[in-house]
């Protein structure tokens, strides 16, 4: 008999069947649909005075909510910071909640987290969580839990200042009930599939997080000079990078002085120089040659390209961004390292855009954020359409050099520590427009840069496409989708 209800088991099963006409699905023959009342026992968590917090060496475990985040292999708490004496335990009128019951959050936004947890002892648990177990002779206590996993709490919570399960809710819960042999079979059948699916995860995890060694170390390479070592001795002709710099800084003077002239005889304002015409001074930085091939240079960004941004005026008193629109807004978040991700744009108007030519986007331009959450990613602007500046995203216009180059470039662990060594120490990280413009660039002849570009597009995009294939993997749909079928009945025979 249950000293609760004063009912046997099975008369609490037979209560609990739930008529045909509100089953959620059909079942096979020998399973039936139950209340969850019938087949668990619940419990409930009590309140933990602060003064009883925080003790170590008492034979009772107290758990909280944050226990949850800690857990073994098999899935049982692990001992808490928190434990308590038989005395307290009157004291406060905290229950023993016995070991192996599966507890889970019951308030406010820890419920979505849909954690779930054996006990590893009789314990105590606080009123934030509740705790249920199968009654042995009815259900068993893996299959549940399996169950559990498979389910979202999130719905049962009451629409309340702080959302929070009933016990009342939960215990009308649809549960899918099979003879107690088959539940053992099905939990034994899909832990094993679990195991295979949580050895191919860490495999998924380990191939991701050797994706971005891989690619590391394939743009050392290539900004060393180890890459076009063999086609630098087929091409002892192809000149230096300081004679390609040279040459850079005359074709920029002739144009300047052109451009000056032509204004000139036409009574206009002299041309802004956007380029700079004279070489930086880079003594300190000579050291890094020795590391170089001989016919390398080193120069910075702020002579290869022109460095702006959306300035704050521009944006608090013309740029208003909206869902719609005539021109899409490249902001922080459409930046990753070495692609942009068009989603969740946004939209300027095309008078906004006319009116501040200076932070348009034409297609050839580098983008780069400068602060906050992925400081330093760098990618190409999107080409085919005109885009424009949001703040927190720095607009680098290349010229002379390959776009594509620099763009490896300040991607490659060399150009990301001189990027970043000047960067400010602050609580958010942060790029100032100068330091963009010091960055030190290595600087091959023309020809070896559009040799290492055509290198790295051939070796990087099959890098990238191993890691889209195994990005593409939902091994969390493989999951549910294996724990749907065996609660559907659908596992097949042993």
């Amino acid at each position: 008999m249950s000293k609760r209800s004063g009912k046997s088991v099975n008369e609490r099963l037979q209560d609990a069947l739930i008529p045909e006409e509100e089953q959620p699905y059909p079942l096979p023959e020998n399973w039936v649909w139950v209340r969850l009342k019938g087949v668990v026992r619940f419990y409930s968590g009590s309140g933990f005075p602060k003064e009883y917090q925080e003790q170590q060496g008492h034979p009772i475990p107290f758990f909280k909510v944050g226990s949850l985040k800690h857990v073994d292999d098999y899935r049982y708490l692990l001992e808490p910071p928190d434990t308590i004496d038989e005395a307290v335990r009157q004291k406060i009128k905290a229950g023993i909640v016995p070991k192996g019951t599966i507890v889970f959050a019951k308030i406010g936004e820890a419920i979505k987290l849909n954690r779930r947890a054996y006990i590893p002892k009789d314990s105590c648990i606080d009123n934030n969580l509740m705790g249920f177990h199968s009654i042995e002779t009815l259900l068993d206590n893996d299959f549940l839990y399996l169950w559990s996993v498979k389910t979202d709490f999130y719905p049962l919570a009451q629409a309340t200042t702080v959302p929070s399960i009933r016990k009342s809710s939960f215990e009308m819960m649809e549960f899918p009930l099979p003879p107690l042999d088959e539940q053992r079979r099905i939990a034994a059948k899909v832990e094993g599939l679990l195991g295979k699916i949580d050895q191919a995860k860490q495999l998924v995890e380990e191939a991701q997080a050797a994706h971005g060694l891989r690619r590391a170390a394939i743009l050392d390479k290539a900004f060393r000079g180890e890459l076009t070592k063999k086609w630098r001795e087929d091409h002892l002709q192809a000149g230096t990078g300081t004679e390609w710099l040279q040459q850079l800084k005359n074709t920029r003077s002739e144009m300047y002085e052109r451009q000056c002239q032509e204004a000139k005889e036409k009574r206009e304002r002299k041309p802004k120089e956007l380029y700079k015409r004279e070489l930086p001074e880079l003594e300190e930085y000579s050291s890094i040659l020795d590391t170089l091939p001989k016919e390398w240079a080193i120069s910075n960004v702020d002579f290869l390209a022109h460095v702006t941004k959306l300035a704050g005026f521009e944006y608090t008193k013309y740029i208003q961004l909206e869902d719609t629109g005539e021109v899409p807004v490249v902001r922080a978040q459409n930046i990753r390292m070495g692609r942009f991700v068009e989603k969740n744009i946004k939209y300027i108007s095309k008078q906004t855009s006319d009116l501040l030519e200076r932070s348009q986007l034409h297609g050839h331009e580098l983008l780069m954020t400068f602060i906050g959450a992925g400081t330093g990613d760098v990618c190409l602007a999107p080409s085919g359409r005109r885009w424009h500046l949001a703040p927190n995203v720095a607009k680098i216009t290349v010229h002379g050099m390959s776009p594509a180059y620099l763009c490896y470039f300040l991607q490659s662990p060399v150009g990301q520590r001189y990027l970043k060594e000047k960067m400010k120490a602050t609580a958010q990280q942060s790029l100032s427009m100068e330091t963009i413009r010091e960055t030190i660039v290595h600087v091959p002849p023309p020809e070896e840069q559009q040799e290492i570009v055509a290198i790295l597009d051939v070796l990087l995009k099959k890098v990238d496409e191993e890691h889209a294939a195994l990005t593409a993997i939902d091994i969390e749909r493989i999951e549910q989708s294996l724990l749907s079928k065996a609660f559907r009945g659908e596992l097949g025979t042993p």
